[in-house]
């Protein structure tokens, strides 16, 4: 059974209905309005912020972020504890390699795409510089 544990957990505004996007990885959006947030999508650009914990209906609504800690997280697939992930561009988790950025540690090992799986989250991994 996957585990949450909360370090840091921040609020910002969802830029648009986040409803279906729990537990997937969020960015700040970029452009001009301040303290939103999105899903992240594109893994060689996309600096990840956090996980989105809750479920915002529509833009300007509170998105509660995980940004350290152990997060739930949705698997793309089959994984390994101990495994370095990155997120996809549909918003799971896949094992880091070439072009990605780690985002955390695999806790325990999804056995297929779709299972909410526990991630202890260190950005830092994949470096502040794009």
């Amino acid at each position: 059974m996957a585990a949450s544990v909360p370090g840091l957990v921040i609020s910002l505004e969802a830029n648009s209905d986040m409803s279906a996007d729990q537990y997937k990885p969020v960015n700040v959006v970029v452009g001009t309005v301040d303290n939103r947030v999105e899903v992240a999508t594109d893994v060689a650009t996309d600096f990840v912020v956090g996980v989105l914990q809750n479920k915002p209906s529509g833009a300007g609504r509170a998105a509660t972020i995980m940004v350290s800690g152990i997060t739930r997280m949705i698997a793309s697939g089959a994984l390994n504890a101990g495994t370095r992930v990155t997120p996809t561009t549909s918003g799971r988790v896949a094992a880091a390699g070439s072009g990605g950025r780690p985002i955390g540690v695999l806790l325990d090992s999804p056995g297929a795409a779709g299972e909410i799986c526990s991630v202890l989250l260190a950005p830092s991994l994949g470096g502040l510089v794009a």
